[in-house]
């Protein structure tokens, strides 16, 4: 199968496979200026935030319960390995609530700086 492989380069020469990326590279970076000069600003809400948070910590609740029935760990008798799954996902789901908290305080008090016109 390898044998049967040729060349891969195209037909066209060298000088004008350039020309052709550099075309496009500045029609892309002609779009993103166009993009930029856009004021595009999306803000979530506190209430978004709030409901991410509510589906995480349901994930990791039914994560926790997965793992604690996968392994066999009775509620009845504290055990090593259900504290340590309890730790890990309590751990986790409450540190994603700070991330998020956090996240929300940046969108909700970032103001976008105002461009000056130089031309």
């Amino acid at each position: 199968m390898a044998r049967g492989k040729q060349s891969r380069k195209s037909d066209l020469p060298t000088q004008t496979q350039s020309d052709s990326l550099s075309t496009g590279a500045q029609i892309r970076a002609s779009e993103l200026q166009s993009n930029g000069s856009k004021s595009f600003k999306h803000n979530f809400s506190f209430l978004d935030y709030a409901i991410v948070c509510v589906f995480f910590i349901a994930f990791c609740y039914l994560q926790k319960f997965v793992a604690l029935t996968w392994f066999g760990v009775e509620s009845v008798e504290p055990s090593i390995e259900g504290i340590s799954l309890q730790f890990f996902f309590d751990t986790m789901w409450k540190g994603f609530v700070i991330v998020a908290l956090l996240a929300w305080l940046h969108d909700f008090f970032y103001k976008e700086p105002e461009e000056e016109d130089t031309a």
